[in-house]
């Protein structure tokens, strides 16, 4: 006797139900506000099946890129009653810190089913239709695929896909030529910017190290206002020190006031008149200074807005050491704290598509003993700083023997070592010439005569 074929119907397979983990990762971001770059790198609005969850994601989206407080009460007055009333009471407790990435995971692979399931469902219809053929059926089926693939965002790319990026970003460096523009930031440095292949690039994260005093600062600025003086915006993040007495470094580094005459209240008679002129170009150059935010979660938040709106090309931090958050410090050394700062950056870098230069400080072990070079050994608290930088810059200062038309002198000069280069040569040193008010340098090339 034939056994009879069971046969299988959609009853025996119910679509997944995502909204439990929807409303938990809502629930996890409002109660670890801070976990929120790393989320929105992670969930998508179409991992959200309910109109109430997907409500509720875009006012936190919105609130975070608008550089909101995010908690339950802002949550509550932005989405409405109903955002306690639903979904706060179908979660048991809000996650912790390193849970919310584990439950925003989940929902990522739980919606992936759910329009897995879907998709699915549209090809068994396909199947079913009466007068389908097997190329409509192979049709189909690789549509089902390429749906599949996009909910996957195709993390992997095949070499021919990634030869065809090359040589698109090769003519788009073209035609940014053509009108005089370029993809690079340049430096102002010649030996630098030849080193980095025409300047500092999109997504990288460039560490400037040194000891205190050796000026790190003010090298800082005249990048800044190079950039800037190229009609890049560049966005500064100062922890370390005020907006007047950054706005004073800049002014100053023209040359045409020096910071005594300043202190001495302009008494000059011409004073007001070279004031004025440095300080309205100064004021014209597209530079913004952020004095407040010390925290990672907020300077991050802060850049992000700032390039949605034109407003940075490239940003500047002083100094890591400074930096707030990265994690609970009940639970992380200091090295980690320091790490996840970093790599919260370099995501940043790349998500926002700009340069992000991090100023930080060299250990002390580097003034002990025999006077010697600044090695990638003596970064500060955490070897993940050298490991996330795309290019590490360590200054240092050195008395120098400089020759001219007129004679040789000796003077103390800036030596700038390029420790790393992701992509370029290393260990090099370029030697810069600080003015009288070490506000401005100028790389010394020595010359016969």
């Amino acid at each position: 006797m034939t056994k009879q074929k069971k046969y299988t119907t959609l009853d025996d397979f119910p679509m997944p139900d995502t909204f439990r983990a929807e409303t938990q990762v809502i629930v996890d971001v409002v109660t670890n506000p801070d976990t929120m770059p790393d989320v929105m790198g992670i969930v998508k609005e179409d991992c959200f099946s309910n109109e109430l969850t997907l409500g509720a994601w875009k006012a936190l989206v919105e609130m975070y890129n608008a550089g909101e407080t995010i908690d339950l009460f802002s949550a509550r007055m932005k989405v409405g009653p109903e955002f306690t009333k639903t979904i706060f009471v179908s979660v048991r407790e809000p996650g912790t810190i390193q849970s919310t990435i584990t439950h925003a995971k989940m929902l990522r692979d739980e919606a992936a089913k759910r329009k897995l399931y879907l998709s699915a469902c549209w090809m068994l219809e396909k199947s079913t239709a009466p007068g389908g053929t097997e190329e409509d059926m192979v049709v189909a089926a690789n549509r089902v695929a390429d749906r599949f693939q996009s909910i996957q965002g195709k993390s992997e790319k095949s070499i021919g896909e990634v030869v065809s990026l090359v040589a698109d970003d090769i003519q788009e460096r073209a035609r940014q030529a053509e009108q005089g523009k370029s993809l690079s930031i340049t430096t102002g440095i010649p030996s630098l910017n030849k080193a980095l292949y025409g300047g500092w690039e999109p997504g990288q994260l460039i560490i400037l190290a040194a000891r205190p005093s050796v000026g790190k600062t003010a090298l800082m600025l005249q990048l800044a206002r190079v950039a800037a003086q190229q009609g890049e915006p560049a966005l500064i993040f100062s922890i370390e020190m005020t907006e007047a007495q950054l706005g004073r470094r800049l002014i100053v580094s023209l040359g045409e006031v020096t910071r005594e005459e300043i202190a001495g209240g302009g008494t000059a008679h011409d004073f007001w008149a070279r004031f004025g002129r440095s300080a309205d170009y100064i004021a014209s150059l597209p530079i913004t200074i952020n004095a407040e935010s010390t925290h990672i979660s907020d300077i991050v938040s802060k850049i992000t807005i700032a390039v949605a709106r034109s407003r940075c090309r490239i940003a500047f931090i002083d100094y890591l050491g400074l930096v707030k958050g990265g994690g609970d410090l009940k639970d992380m050394t200091n090295a980690q704290r320091i790490g996840e700062i970093t790599k919260a950056l370099k995501i940043a870098a790349k998500r926002c598509g700009i340069p992000i230069v991090l100023l930080c400080q060299l250990n002390r072990e580097k003034d002990k003993g025999a006077k010697r070079e600044p090695q990638l050994t003596d970064l500060r608290d955490s070897g993940d700083i050298e490991q996330d930088a795309d290019v590490v810059l360590m200054l240092d200062q050195e008395d120098k023997v400089i020759g001219s038309e007129t004679g040789a002198e000796e003077r103390q000069i800036m030596v700038m070592w390029v420790r790393k280069m992701r992509e370029g040569v290393r260990n090099f040193r370029i030697d810069l010439i600080p003015n009288e008010s070490y506000t401005q340098f100028t790389e010394y090339i020595a010359q016969s005569f």
